[in-house]
């Protein structure tokens, strides 16, 4: 996923795609109180973590430390609460993403497009 001009490192197990929140945090500009382990540490994100757990029976969040893909990392649910956290207009823009998997879900043939109509233009980066 991409935001900004900067790529958001996305790691896949065999049950979830996680994003990094880390990336998240750095590319939107963010301050030093909203980095993710200090967001969370609230007991209102612990809430959240448990009930996604309980929901979809696999723990939404990773933590790697160091290394390449050193951070942490966040299923698609706990990366759109993150999102709202961090602004406003960050969360519209992953809303709007989701949205348009969603719709390429419903229609094959628009995701064929849309899939290739975006490498094409990653590629001409």
């Amino acid at each position: 996923m991409e935001y900004h001009g900067i790529v958001i490192r996305k790691i896949q197990d065999k049950n979830q795609d996680l994003w990094s929140l880390t990336d998240m945090w750095k590319d939107n500009g963010s301050t030093k109180n909203q980095k993710p382990t200090d967001w969370l540490r609230s007991s209102k994100i612990q809430d959240l973590i448990k009930e996604i757990e309980s929901q979809s029976g696999f723990f939404p969040l990773w933590i790697i430390k160091g290394g390449k893909y050193g951070g942490s990392y966040g299923n698609r649910k706990l990366t759109l609460a993150y999102a709202a956290y961090l602004s406003a207009e960050f969360h519209a823009k992953m809303l709007g993403i989701v949205e348009e998997r969603i719709y390429e879900e419903k229609n094959p043939e628009l995701a064929y497009q849309s899939g290739r109509d975006r490498a094409i233009a990653g590629w001409k980066r």
